[in-house]
């Protein structure tokens, strides 16, 4: 998969897959309107949302040590800052479990794909498997509540932030219970279906390849809502069951020019809408 990472101010040709499900487009998750106005982002920003697949981190902190301007190429440039491709990056990350309107206890975590060397959809079940491994929990809905809030510190002096983030669920189950015995949790349509399996942000890692998570992102806000039920079997679609709201605040470890490092707390910031976005779905 290529990497296509794109800045929210600027204008994308957008790449869709055969399956791509949208809050404004298909009128799925009814319960994302209330969520984005409490964001500020408002429930009636279409160009917020996106089919995009991961957050591309080091686009959106060289979008924010740029002054005006778009990040491409091998660095970001703006005003008196340079950000390189290849400096380090430290990155802290806040998620806030902003709805819980599904049935299960899941759990929600992140990933870097760039990790992952299994094909998403020629062999969703190692991808699963490599995924998880390395994974990183946020919120495991059997402890925490709507309203949790988990930071995670990545980056700084033990090395570079990855350069983006995918995201997962595994419905109704943990993620060691996962890794103990990941031949269980496939095929996703078992009977009977006690363990259900993992659903990405990646939607070609999904059952069926079908897309399972409405992503929006602007006025520096991001929020992501899940499908919990696999849309390859019977699902309601409704993709309101789990919606995490994400913050970031960037301290890019080298710049040129200025020797302090550019920092920018993303949450409520309505100066840069750019969280930056990857992988985006792709139509067969």
């Amino acid at each position: 998969m290529r990497n296509i990472a794109v800045l929210l101010a600027c204008v994308v040709t957008a790449s869709a897959s055969a399956d791509v499900v949208t809050h404004f487009g298909n009128g799925r998750g009814r319960e994302v309107a209330g969520l984005l106005d409490r964001l500020g982002i408002g429930r009636s920003n279409a160009s917020a949302e996106t089919a995009a697949t991961t957050l591309d981190l080091w686009r959106a902190a060289a979008g924010s040590s740029a002054s005006g301007g778009s990040a491409s190429g091998g660095s970001a440039s703006g005003g008196s800052r340079t950000l390189a491709r290849d400096a380090p990056l430290a990155v802290g990350l806040t998620f806030t479990l902003a709805r819980d309107g599904g049935a299960f206890r899941s759990t929600f975590g992140f990933y870097d794909p760039s990790r992952v060397t299994a094909h998403p959809a020629g062999d969703p079940r190692s991808y699963a498997a490599e995924a998880l491994r390395d994974g990183t929990v946020v919120f495991d809905e059997r402890v925490d509540k709507v309203g949790s809030t988990r930071t995670f510190e990545l980056g700084g002096a033990r090395g570079g932030a990855p350069e983006e983030l995918a995201f997962f669920l595994i419905p109704n189950a943990d993620i060691e219970t996962f890794r103990d015995q990941p031949d269980s949790f496939f095929p996703s349509l078992a009977q009977p279906a006690v363990q259900r399996t993992p659903l990405f942000s990646v939607s070609d890692a999904n059952p069926g390849r079908h897309d399972q998570m409405l992503f929006f992102a602007a006025k520096g806000n991001a929020l992501v809502s899940f499908e919990d039920l696999t849309r390859d079997g019977a699902s309601d679609s409704d993709f309101d069951d789990l919606a995490i709201a994400i913050a970031a605040n960037f301290q890019p470890q080298e710049t040129s020019h200025m020797p302090e490092p550019a920092a920018l707390l993303l949450f409520g910031a309505g100066a840069l809408g750019s969280f930056a976005l990857a992988r985006r779905r792709r139509r067969d």
